[in-house]
C-alpha cells in the first residue's frame, strides 16, 4: 500500500475544511468570537483528579502531560513525517520508538527501545498489500506476538493483536460513514481461561470540523503501532478511532447487554462552528467521569 496516508490525508482534509492538513482548523469571524488556530486541549478525569494537557501546532501532536509531568513526546523530521514518540513513567523513558520512511513516504521501519541493552531493537514489520504486520512492541518477553493493520483505500478497516502461539486476543472491525467517521466498531476480545466476546458498538457525530483530525490523519499508522502496546491496545485503538475523526462524537451507542450505568453520554460546547469542550457523563447519576477543553490562539 503505497504512499499511506499522505496524499490521501491532504485531499481529504480539503474535501472536508478547504484547507490543509499542514494546517490547524482556524474558526474566524464574528459568530465564531474570533477564535484562533487550535493549539490543544486539556483532559480531565474527574475520579483521579488527573489533568492531562495535549500541545498540538499545525496540526501535529507535540507534547503529552499528566499533571504537569511529561508523559509524551513526538518529533518529526523535515518533511512532516513522524519519527519519534518517546512516553515517560515516574519521568523516566518507559517506550521509545523510532519510524523510518522509504522514498516514497511509506513507513519502511519501525524500532524500541531496549533499557536492558541500552539499544534501539528493530521490530519485524511486513507489508502485503493493503495488510501490515508489525512485531508485538514488548522487549520484555520473547516471541510476545504481533499486531496486524488491515486497510482498504487507505482507511483502517481491522486491527488485529495476536499473542505468540496465533491465538487472536483482540480486534475492532470497522465501518465508516461518507465523511470518513467510525460509525460502528465490532470489538472480539478473547480472555484466557474464559472464552471471548463480540461486543457492537455504535457512535453518531456532528457535522462540525474535529481539530484533532489532522494529527491523525497524517500519522495513523505510526500512531496506532504507538497504540498498539500490548499494555494499551484495548483503549489506544479503540479511543483513536472513535475521536480523530472529522467530525466530533456526540454520542455513544452500546450494545443492549450494558445497564444505564454503564454507559456514557456526550454533551458537546461550541463557539460558532468551534468545539470548546466535550463532557463524558454516566447517566442516570449525572456523575461526570471526563471533561476535554479544546484550546485556540488568541
Amino acid at each position: 500500500m503505497k504512499n499511506f496516508g499522505w496524499l490521501y490525508a491532504f485531499c481529504f482534509s480539503v474535501v472536508l475544511l478547504s484547507c490543509s492538513g499542514e494546517d490547524s482548523p482556524r474558526y474566524d469571524g464574528e459568530e465564531s468570537g474570533n477564535i484562533g488556530n487550535f493549539i490543544g486541549y486539556k483532559q480531565t478525569y474527574s475520579q483521579s483528579g488527573d489533568v492531562y494537557e495535549h500541545s498540538y501546532a499545525d496540526g501535529k501532536l507535540l507534547k503529552t502531560t499528566i499533571n504537569g509531568q511529561t508523559k509524551l513526546e513526538v518529533d518529526y523530521n523535515d518533511s512532516d513525517q513522524l519519527v519519534r514518540m518517546t512516553e515517560y513513567v515516574a519521568g523516566e523513558v518507559y517506550t521509545d520508538l523510532k519510524y523510518s520512511y522509504d522514498s516514497s513516504g511509506e513507513l519502511s521501519a519501525v524500532e524500541e527501545y531496549d533499557a536492558e541493552s541500552g539499544n534501539f531493537v528493530n521490530r519485524q514489520i511486513n507489508w502485503s498489500g493493503d495488510k501490515l504486520e508489525v512485531q508485538k512492541l514488548n522487549t520484555t518477553q520473547a516471541n510476545s506476538g504481533r499486531v496486524v493493520f488491515t486497510f482498504n483505500n487507505d482507511r483502517l478497516d481491522l486491527f488485529e493483536d495476536f499473542n505468540g502461539s496465533g491465538t487472536l486476543l483482540h480486534s475492532d472491525d470497522l465501518s465508516y460513514d461518507a465523511s470518513g467517521n467510525v460509525t460502528q466498531n465490532s470489538v472480539y476480545t478473547f480472555y484466557e481461561g474464559l472464552g471471548s466476546i463480540t461486543e457492537v458498538f455504535g457512535y453518531e457525530y456532528d457535522d462540525k470540523a474535529n481539530p484533532l483530525q489532522y494529527f491523525f490523519q497524517n500519522y495513523t499508522l505510526p500512531f496506532l503501532i504507538f497504540g498498539s502496546k500490548q499494555k494499551l491496545y484495548n483503549y489506544e485503538i479503540t479511543t483513536a478511532l472513535r475521536a480523530f475523526g472529522p467530525n466530533n462524537r456526540v454520542k455513544n451507542i452500546y450494545p443492549s447487554t450494558y445497564s444505564e450505568n454503564q454507559k456514557l453520554d456526550i454533551e458537546v460546547e461550541y463557539d460558532g462552528d468551534a468545539i470548546m469542550s466535550q463532557t463524558f457523563i454516566f447517566r442516570p447519576e449525572d456523575v461526570v467521569i471526563q471533561y476535554l477543553e479544546f484550546l485556540y490562539s488568541e
